[in-house]
């Protein structure tokens, strides 16, 4: 019978190399990556086991923490995907910490050659290289180029991608009404993302004329895709009954999918409701399960309702 996968995540490093004095961390891993492929995990199992085991015996680094933090969020905004993001990322910690043991992730001479030739997601991965500076000289305009390219070619990644550019400035002029024309393209093949943008686009009237209906059916359609930051927005407008009928059962049942994945402002709205009891039985004990993850994470008002629910 295979082990669990938390199981084995638990034990991986503490497995010796037969024969090595003192294993480095990368031959560690190595080990690791082995020991779970043969015994039939997923290469995703294999690979967030790893990347697991990795950050957990980095060296402490805070400066090289904040930057990569500081990346993951520049990410984020740019909408790439989490298996890009945490490419991008593991080759900022190699490149900080001096590590070229390893070879580059890509053959970047032979995805030109494929981005050149006119393959849209070959176009759209070598626009991100060059947007992020990964594995090449960062370079703003010859990321948008390349993205451009491939969303021209109806390519649903750099649509997103190139929206998220006009949307903030980055590489090219800001402009909200082209940055809308690409996000629209996006989420009209399902795109959780450029929909939830949509959305907030139509809800603060910003490239086009507001439309409050408009934006509650484009944050409804990232929502039931599990897009967290549009089910919180969809709690909200339940909550205050905006371009829906109020219904605070409703608002409930979307707060609580987005605390679920970890959204601080809906933990703390689910916290308020437990406390008050407002569409859900009152249950103290709740309220301050949810206070306190909101709080764990900054949340003011969630660290302050907890500290009054302790007096």
């Amino acid at each position: 019978m295979k082990p669990t996968f938390i199981a084995l995540l638990a034990l991986g490093l503490c497995l010796p190399l037969m024969g090595a004095d003192k294993p480095s961390i990368d031959q560690k891993l190595i080990a690791l990556e082995g020991q779970l492929r043969a015994l039939g995990f997923s290469e995703k199992e294999i690979k967030e086991a790893v990347e697991k085991a990795r950050k957990k015996n980095a060296p402490k680094n805070p400066e090289l923490d904040k930057k990569l933090a500081d990346l993951e969020k520049q990410l984020r905004l740019l909408g790439f995907s989490d298996e890009e993001t945490e490419e991008a990322l593991a080759e900022a910690r190699q490149k900080q910490m001096g590590n070229k043991s390893r070879p580059l992730p890509k053959n970047l001479a032979g995805l030109k050659a494929k981005a050149e030739a006119g393959d849209a997601a070959a176009q759209y991965s070598l626009g991100y290289r060059y947007q992020l500076g990964l594995s090449v000289e960062k370079d703003l305009k010859e990321g948008l180029k390349w993205a451009r390219k491939a969303a021209e070619q109806g390519y649903a990644k750099a649509q997103f991608n190139l929206g998220v550019l006009y949307d903030s400035g980055q590489g090219v002029k800001q402009d909200f009404r082209e940055a809308v024309k690409w996000f629209r393209k996006a989420a009209d093949q399902g795109v959780a993302e450029a929909q939830f943008n949509l959305g907030v686009k139509y809800h603060n009237g910003q490239g086009m004329e507001q439309d409050i209906k408009e934006a509650v059916k484009w944050t409804q359609k990232a929502a039931d895709q599990g897009y967290a930051k549009a089910q919180i927005n969809l709690g909200i407008m339940y909550y205050r009954g905006q371009g829906v009928e109020q219904d605070i059962k409703e608002a409930v049942k979307w707060f609580q999918k987005a605390a679920e994945q970890g959204i601080a402002l809906a933990q703390y709205e689910l916290g308020v409701m437990y406390r008050d009891g407002n569409a859900v039985q009152k249950d103290f004990k709740e309220a301050v399960k949810w206070f306190r993850k909101a709080a764990d994470q900054g949340h003011a008002h969630a660290q302050h309702n907890l500290g009054l629910m302790y007096q």
